[in-house]
């Protein structure tokens, strides 16, 4: 992993949440629908902040000092009066949960991304598989293999991908819609990359690769 960039990129800190971090353990429709109310919740309430954090962040993490922000002051935000931590009670209240800043910058970029397009965009004539992109942190191997796999998949298929984030996690419909991309996923892999491709992590991919190529440094809701 590259070395974090000096004002405290933490790639894999633990943040409170009330997330499901073991879904497995509960019925995963119930764990998708408290990840996707947790998620539209938080962009809801704190938009600008949640777009500026997007935009100092990579596939590795977020950089909160960049987005002159402070870990703990924006989770504090969030966990002030509880304002997205009691929807549906009966699943969060099992156990306080966590997950990592990877983990919630996905379910952000999903957020973002759909706040501002109601349909799926269209594709410039003169596009790259490649987006503009910005890293983290000099060299940041990781995040640039996971970043050109996220671009790739959404050049190939960006109806695939967008109809993909407009499903629940956790159903039946996530599950086909994730499945119906292997063409591009396949085409996508370069030789001798490993990447875990179970459901989740096609959506989150599908969401980094949707809000950096359509979404990033775009105002307001697009029709």
């Amino acid at each position: 992993m590259a070395k974090p960039a000096s004002g405290g990129m933490q790639p894999e800190a633990q943040i409170g949440t009330r997330f499901l971090k073991k879904p497995t353990e509960v019925n995963p429709r119930e764990a998708g629908i408290e990840r996707k109310n947790f998620g539209r919740c938080v962009y809801s309430r704190l938009p600008d902040r949640v777009d500026k954090l997007l935009e100092n962040s990579d596939p590795e993490g977020i950089e909160y000092f960049g987005a002159g922000e402070s870990q703990e002051r924006f989770w504090q935000a969030i966990g002030k009066d509880n304002f997205c931590g009691g929807l549906n009670s009966a699943v969060s209240e099992r156990r306080q949960l966590s997950m990592s800043n990877s983990a919630f910058r996905s379910l952000m970029l999903e957020e973002a991304y759909l706040a501002r397009f109601k349909q799926v965009p269209a594709m410039p004539a003169d596009a790259t598989e490649a987006a503009n992109r910005r890293y983290m942190t000099e060299g940041a191997t990781t995040a640039r293999s996971l970043g050109l796999f996220a671009d790739c998949l959404v050049f190939r298929d960006t109806a695939g991908a967008d109809a993909l984030l407009r499903t629940m996690p956790g159903s039946d419909e996530e599950k086909q819609a994730a499945r119906a991309m292997a063409p591009s996923l396949g085409a996508c892999l370069v030789r001798g990359q490993t990447l875990s491709l179970n459901t989740a992590n096609v959506r989150a991919f599908a969401a980094d690769g949707l809000w950096t190529r359509f979404a990033r440094g775009m105002k307001g809701a697009s029709e």
